[in-house]
């Protein structure tokens, strides 16, 4: 998706959903005070984030921490990498979990969405939130916002490797990343994310 795109869902969601009082504009002080935390130490994270990837990924560098934590700290091959990839898949349940909290502070909790006629709180899931709005607002745009591999990465069961590849089971099937796809789908939810929040800003 290029940003023209994205702007144009992004801008489409707000019209719609305002135009059915499905959002609030909440000052940012008035969020809870994890939430604050949690959105403020986003740029500084994405550089560490940014930092374990480049070593994940380049084999000479890999391999110059994985002798080193040998010899200093007697730490294995494979647990060195476990810490690294243990590490990029928090990162990721961290960049769901901040967004989604954001969404719960951005959107009615009085107001029922989609055909279950949820009421949207901290306990909502992303994928109940994406599918409850999409079906409200009768704007399937809006899940192209979320990569579908995404939105049920939590509350399944525990991810494991496989093939060089992270994995876990939703309900039915086994999904699985390479790191590059992995990488790749959580930044594109999170320019998605930028763009809602920075039309939230505006708002406000």
């Amino acid at each position: 998706m290029n940003d023209k795109q994205r702007k144009k869902i992004v801008d489409d969601f707000f019209i719609k959903a305002d135009s059915k009082n499905l959002l609030i504009y909440n000052k940012f002080s008035a969020f809870p005070k994890h939430l604050q935390k949690s959105m403020k130490n986003r740029v500084e994270e994405n550089k560490t984030f940014k930092h374990v990837v480049g070593f994940y990924k380049d084999t000479q560098k890999l391999k110059q921490l994985i002798t080193f934590n040998q010899k200093t700290f007697g730490i294995s091959d494979v647990d060195t990498r476990r810490i690294l990839s243990h590490y990029i898949i928090f990162h990721g349940f961290n960049i769901i979990e901040t967004h989604k909290g954001f969404l719960t502070q951005l959107i009615n909790p009085k107001m029922p969405i989609g055909k279950r006629k949820i009421k949207v709180d901290e306990n909502t899931t992303l994928n109940q939130i994406v599918f409850g709005l999409s079906q409200e607002l009768k704007f399937p745009s809006l899940e192209k916002l979320f990569p579908s591999k995404l939105r049920n990465v939590l509350g399944h069961s525990g991810w494991y490797f496989q093939d060089s590849k992270f994995c876990y089971m939703d309900q039915k099937n086994q999904v699985c990343f390479t790191v590059d796809e992995f990488t790749k789908a959580f930044k594109e939810l999170d320019k998605n994310m930028l763009e809602i929040v920075a039309q939230w800003e505006k708002r406000t």
